[in-house]
Parts: C-alpha cells; sequence; structure tokens
C-alpha cells in the first residue's frame, strides 16, 4: 500500500526548529520529492513535511501550524497535482491558500514538465520558480540551484553558517 510506504521511507525526521522549510508535496509523489528533499536536509536546512502525521483534526492543526511559523513555504507541483488544481478540496490548494493568505515566501518547484493551469496558474504565474527539467538530468546542479534559492532570494541559511 502507498501510504504504508510513504510512512516506511521517509528520508528523515521533519525539523521545525526555526528556521525551516516547509514543504507542500502529493503524498503520491513521495518517491519523487522524498530523494530531493533528503539532500535539502544533508545540505543542513531545517525541512518539515508531514512525515507520518495521523489524518484528522490533529493533522489539520500541525499543518496550520507548521505553515503559520515556516521561513519558507515550497510546493513540488507535478502532472498530478496539476490534475487536482480544480478541485478545491484538494489538501496542496488548502496549504497553498493558507500559506498565501499568511503571506509566506514561496517557492514552487516543478519536477514534471508541465503547463500551469487553474488554481496554480493564478498563484504561481510570475513568481520565483524553479524547473527541474531545465537542468537535463543533472540533479547535482539543480539541487544546488534550490539551494541558492533558499540562501539568496529568501535569506535561509543552512545550519552553523
Amino acid at each position: 500500500m502507498e501510504t504504508e510506504s510513504h510512512i516506511i521511507n521517509k528520508p528523515f525526521e521533519a525539523d521545525d526548529t526555526e528556521p525551516y522549510i516547509f514543504i507542500s508535496y502529493k503524498h503520491t509523489d513521495w518517491k519523487a520529492v522524498y530523494p530531493v528533499i533528503k539532500r535539502f536536509h544533508e545540505a543542513g536546512f531545517n525541512i518539515w513535511y508531514d512525515a507520518g502525521l495521523p489524518r484528522g483534526k490533529s493533522y489539520d492543526i500541525a499543518i496550520a501550524t507548521h505553515i503559520k511559523n515556516a521561513a519558507l513555504f515550497i510546493t513540488f507541483i507535478t502532472e498530478k497535482v496539476i490534475e487536482c488544481s480544480c478541485n478545491d478540496d484538494d489538501y496542496l490548494i488548502k496549504e497553498l491558500s493558507a500559506a498565501n493568505s499568511l503571506r509566506k515566501p514561496t517557492l514552487p518547484i516543478f519536477l514534471d514538465k508541465i503547463k500551469l493551469d487553474g488554481f496554480y496558474l493564478i498563484h504561481y504565474a510570475g513568481i520565483k520558480s524553479i524547473y527541474k527539467h531545465q537542468y537535463d538530468g543533472n540533479d547535482d546542479l539543480f539541487i544546488e540551484d534550490c539551494i541558492r534559492a533558499f540562501r539568496y532570494d529568501f535569506g535561509i541559511e543552512p545550519n552553523g553558517d
């Protein structure tokens, strides 16, 4: 079952030591997202994601609290995410709406080559974004540019710096 694998294969414990980066992603995309956020974590950034949180009221409270206290809100955008862009009940849309209402700095990271549509077109058109397909498979350069954006565009330094 995908959910069990999602919990078992979490790459590290979520860290909400401030400043931290909030990670928003579609759970079905965990195989693409986890290696990327693991690299961010290994580079010394505090990364918070919903690894293993039980669903329900306490989940909503934890998500809202972590968005509120985050230094940066990252959304990983994939084809699966865009498919849900017209569904107001989609949790990523709720997370992005919360981040927007709190005026959180936001960085969309596109893991698939996609065209923005619907909800995401309105919210992400014209803002700083990173597109993995532009790196032609050079994952190291992709990660370096993400980290460069954390530091120079959003003022977030890795631990110890």
